[in-house]
């Protein structure tokens, strides 16, 4: 069997198993080099493809190797020489005059602090919201927060912050992503090479509130990557279980 026929088999078993948008994601860029002895090469477009795959994925390919192939073969990725420029610094991207569509705010218009039900366990949180609704990027909150258990007002809290500051101020950008898509719209900005237009585009953000953090933990490397394309000037709120 040769790699791109072994290749297109154990892409067709993950793709039995894993969702759409973790093969179109993860799966797809990956190039198959060579098939040396029992050892299937895979080229990935950059170090951060690999470190993903290799902490997320690992044992999905494994298993689809396995059932692809009648040897034991194994697996290892190389990255692609071509270069992407992570920094925020590059080649200038073509000025945009309106950030993309990604960035217009989903805010669920029937969270607001007055709907919001007050306890002795959500109140701290509840003033700290407000505090950054009224101030944004100014308080001592920056970025905050939100942490606790289920039914506690989490999502309320930050959708709560978003239509307060657009209610205040109708003109601010507003954005609100999970932290899954947050991922995702990185990952693709490597793929085309836009990482200098992803920075901008967040980075165009008055209030950035990003949901369900616990998206990021234990994925120290990938995080920072994240994060240092946005600047302090951001406001950023979060939410986690």
């Amino acid at each position: 069997m040769t790699h791109d026929k072994l290749w297109t088999a154990v892409y067709n078993e993950l793709a039995e198993t894993l969702p759409a948008h973790a093969i179109n994601t993860w799966f797809e860029p990956i190039s198959p080099i060579a098939l040396s002895g029992k050892e299937l090469v895979l080229e990935v477009p950059n170090q951060f493809f690999y470190e993903w795959i290799e902490s997320h994925y690992k044992q999905n390919l494994i298993n689809a190797l396995s059932k692809s192939s009648e040897d034991d073969s194994s697996f290892k990725f190389i990255v692609s020489a071509k270069k992407t420029d992570l920094s925020g610094n590059g080649d200038p991207e073509p000025k945009q005059k309106k950030p993309s569509g990604f960035l217009a705010p989903l805010l669920n218009n029937n969270y607001s602090f007055e709907k919001f039900i007050e306890g002795s366990n959500n109140q701290f949180a509840k003033n700290a919201a407000i505090s950054v609704a009224n101030d944004p990027g100014n308080s001592s909150f920056n970025p905050l927060i939100v942490y606790g258990g289920v039914g506690l007002g989490k999502t309320h809290l930050i959708h709560s912050i978003g239509n307060a500051v657009l209610k205040e101020n109708p003109s601010a950008r507003v954005v609100l992503v999970t932290s899954e898509k947050f991922t995702l719209d990185f990952v693709n900005s490597l793929r085309k090479n836009k990482t200098v237009e992803f920075a901008k585009q967040y980075r165009s953000a008055d209030v950035l509130l990003i949901d369900d953090i616990q998206f990021f933990r234990g994925k120290n490397k990938p995080r920072n990557n994240f994060f240092t394309h946005l600047t302090s000037s951001t406001r950023r709120v979060n939410k986690s279980y």
